[in-house]
Parts: C-alpha cells; structure tokens; sequence
C-alpha cells in the first residue's frame, strides 16, 4: 500500500478536524513548462500537496455510490489518490480561470484511464502550495 493511500485512509478513520497535510514534494521541471504554457501560472517554488480537508471534501461530495452513479459517475475510492502524480504529470485536459470562494485559482486536470478522472487542485500562494480541492470520476461510456 502506499504512503498517498494509506494518508487517504488515515485522514477518513480519523474524527480530527485538523489540517494534515501529505507532502508529493516540488513540482518537476516537466510540470512546470506545461503549466506555464495551459495556465500561464509560474509555479516555479509550489510544493504540491494533499491534505484532509480535500480528501474529506472530495469523499463527501463524491464518495457515495448511489448518488454519484445518479450522476453518470463512480464514487471515489483512496486507491484513487494513488492516481494523482499520474494525472498531474500526463492529463489530457487542464483548464484554468477558475477561483474558489476565497479567490485561490483552481487548476483542474482530466485523465483517462479506464474512465476518465478529474482532480483539481487550489494554487496557495501564500504558502507556495498546490493543495487538494476535490476529486471525482465519470463513467466512460461504453
């Protein structure tokens, strides 16, 4: 199991409200060229991160089989958040020019793999970080 999966496990076993965060560490060079070119955001010092107030976020908005199959989606799981480094690294979309309710740009990813996942996360200037926002999944159609 690895470090991001069992975070995620942690983060959703826990009654804690604090901020936890789990550390991926600087964006690479690679990353950064292709950021500068889809958002024109220099990220040149960020740090991406996950941390339990996005994971929450992500599993109560997107987590429930139910509704989310109501929506043509699939509910995450944290065998998901594995995923991100992979969709960060090589999406097939990236849209920015989204902010949140606090003003923090959003960077939203999109890949596909058997189905196709969106991960977006907050640009955190202050603290040099692109930090987990939220996280869903649709259904390929088939």
């Amino acid at each position: 199991m690895s470090g991001i999966k069992k975070f995620v496990e942690k983060v959703l076993e826990s009654k804690s409200n604090k901020l936890e965060k789990f550390k991926l560490g600087k964006i690479s060079q690679i990353e950064l060229d292709m950021l500068k070119e889809k958002t024109n955001f220099d990220l040149s010092e960020y740090e991406r991160v996950i941390d339990s107030y996005g994971i929450k976020h992500a599993f109560k908005k997107h987590g429930d089989d139910k509704l989310e199959k109501m929506q043509g989606q699939l509910a995450i799981k944290p065998d998901d958040f594995e995923k991100i480094p992979e969709i960060c690294l090589n999406p097939d979309k990236v849209k920015s020019g989204i902010k949140n309710k606090f003003g923090n740009e959003l960077i939203q990813y999109t890949k596909k793999f058997d189905d196709e996942i969106t991960y977006i996360e907050e640009k955190r200037d202050g603290k040099k970080e692109l930090g987990t926002k939220t996280m869903y999944i649709r259904k390929a159609c088939k």
